[in-house]
């Protein structure tokens, strides 16, 4: 099978191979197409010396088997797709992705790009996951955080686990790759490889957040105290404002959630931008995680951080009954008998799902919880929402006589409970 790929990979440049993560059958290829040894020798120094591809979508062909990067680009682009399972998979994949990122219409005229080139067969529906993906960054406008390898698709098994794990192997050890990732109709035992259920699933892990299409029908809710509280970013150009007080206290928390809660009303996709005090953030965060509306939360300086479907991870062991806990960079005080949990000082979508997977493995490993927050507003958001029906949480305010009970969430309840 070696020499079958090797044949077609014949005018791809091994450094090209090397560089997306095929390093074993880059040597292999200087090994059977350079003649000279010395020409070796300085082609298999260029090889290891290749640099790597980053912030790519890959996908495993298997029949013969090689990693490769896929692109979506605009035109028609030489791909050999074996049947028609195959060709009929990527053009499902590209039309369900600008269907689910919110696209006007039609798909643009776009196709799928191997990195390797067009000489090796597509065979099967399992390019669909990595496709899709790729077509989801593409029209989502949506970078990649490290390399993702992805295979399969979701109304089929996994086929030819074996040879794919090896591929991955091979590619763990030179890519940085932040996910392996795989769809299917039954789970498959491979090491690191992790089963996504559905599309939704598949955005979630790979961006943290559903990217949308630029032109996506979106309602944008900037939630502020008081007239002279901070504008909402550039980004929000036509923002439905919901003016609270200037001086929020705990009895105004909950016109402010039903206000919040009309204007998602027959809404399909909203994204929220705050400017009020750090509790009225974790309150919202609250209220939008059982919206029919996805949501996002919007930071000051217009980054999309978080959304309200983003699933929450496992809480870790304990035998506390109860926590009590601070979480922020540097608190301006932690009592006795709080706990204080870190998060970064500067906050970045990218590190998001690392600083939530933290707290609910280590804070929030109690069922009675007592929470401060003295951290950026989308932290108390997603850290609330995600906290509710999980916990008995009673959420507090600093203030000169220490921290003061604002509202509580309880498990099986859907409306806080201001406190006081």
């Amino acid at each position: 099978m070696t020499e079958e790929l090797l044949a077609l990979l014949k005018d791809v440049p091994p450094e090209r191979l090397a560089a997306e993560g095929n390093h074993e059958l880059a040597l292999e290829h200087v090994q059977r197409f350079v003649s000279s040894e010395e020409d070796r020798a300085r082609r298999r120094m260029e090889v290891r010396q290749a640099r790597s591809v980053t912030d790519q979508v890959l996908v495993p062909l298997v029949g013969p088997s090689v990693l490769t990067t896929v692109r979506i680009e605009e035109g028609l682009h030489d791909v050999r797709w074996a049947d028609d399972d195959a060709r009929e998979s990527a053009r499902r994949a590209i039309e369900d992705a600008w269907a689910d990122v919110g696209g006007p219409g039609a798909p643009p005229p776009v196709t799928p790009a191997l990195g390797i080139g067009a000489d090796v067969p597509v065979r099967g529906s399992s390019a669909y996951l990595g496709i899709y993906l790729a077509a989801v960054a593409r029209f989502g406008d949506q970078p990649l955080h490290g390399n993702v390898v992805a295979t399969g698709c979701f109304d089929a098994p996994l086929a030819h686990v074996a040879a794919k794990q090896e591929l991955f192997a091979n590619a763990s050890r030179r890519l940085r790759v932040e996910q392996l990732l795989y769809a299917g109709t039954h789970e498959v035992e491979a090491e690191r490889l992790l089963r996504v259920h559905e599309r939704e699933d598949a955005r979630h892990r790979v961006f943290h957040f559903d990217p949308w299409h630029r032109q996506a029908p979106v309602r944008q809710i900037h939630v502020h105290c008081g007239p002279s509280k901070a504008a909402p970013p550039r980004r929000f150009t036509d923002a439905v404002p919901i003016e609270l007080p200037d001086h929020l206290e705990p009895r105004d928390l909950p016109e402010a959630l039903a206000r919040f809660r009309q204007e998602l009303e027959g809404v399909h996709r909203a994204e929220l931008c705050i400017a009020g005090p750090v509790l009225l953030a974790a309150a919202l965060g609250v209220e939008a995680r059982n919206a029919h509306a996805t949501v996002r939360i919007v930071h000051r300086d217009g980054q999309i951080m978080w959304d309200n479907r983003a699933a929450p991870p496992e809480i870790g062991p304990t035998t506390d009954t109860e926590r009590r806990l601070v979480i922020g960079h540097a608190p301006a005080s932690v009592p006795t008998g709080w706990r204080h949990h870190p998060v970064p000082k500067h906050l970045t979508p990218h590190a998001m799902p690392e600083l939530v997977r933290a707290f609910f493995a280590r804070g929030a490993a109690a069922p009675s919880l007592h929470l401060a927050f003295a951290t950026a507003l989308p932290v108390a958001w997603a850290v609330a929402g995600m906290l509710k029906n999980r916990a008995n949480v009673r959420y507090y305010h600093w203030s000169d006589s220490g921290y003061v009970p604002w509202f509580e969430q309880r498990r099986g309840r859907a409306a806080i409970e201001v406190c006081g």
